[in-house]
């Protein structure tokens, strides 16, 4: 160690701390109200596809296929024969489809709204 080092150390001397440039935090940040939506969409293909190979015996493919159809209301039709329980069980997951598809639309809006986002990637640019 040098004796410069050895001073330094001495006198308890730090150096100043280098700034934060890549703003990742604050990017986080501006994301986190996303993970909602995004786990109950997760959450609700899961539950759909467990649902059709229950109540109608669809393969785990036709399945999540159904599913997709019905959560995102593409309206393609039905892959195979459903009964009357499934019908039911088609109609309260679009129900539930179109609540979540409806808080995720406005949380993107309000995000937009406060154009924080759009400062932090202008902030980062410049830096």
């Amino acid at each position: 160690m040098s004796a410069i080092a050895t001073l330094k150390t001495f006198l308890n001397r730090r150096s100043a701390p280098k700034p934060h440039t890549t703003l990742n935090d604050e990017y986080y940040s501006h994301l986190a109200p996303f993970r909602l939506p995004l786990i109950l969409t997760v959450f609700m293909m899961l539950i759909g596809t467990m649902g059709y190979m229950v109540i109608d015996d669809f393969p785990l493919m036709d399945a999540i296929y159904q599913t997709g159809i019905t959560f995102t209301a593409v309206g393609f039709g039905e892959m195979r024969p459903i009964s009357d329980l499934g019908r039911i069980f088609t109609i309260t997951l679009i129900i539930f489809g179109f609540i979540v598809f409806s808080i995720a639309i406005g949380i993107i809006a309000e995000v937009v709204k406060k154009s924080e986002f759009q400062k932090t990637a202008k902030e980062r640019r410049m830096l």
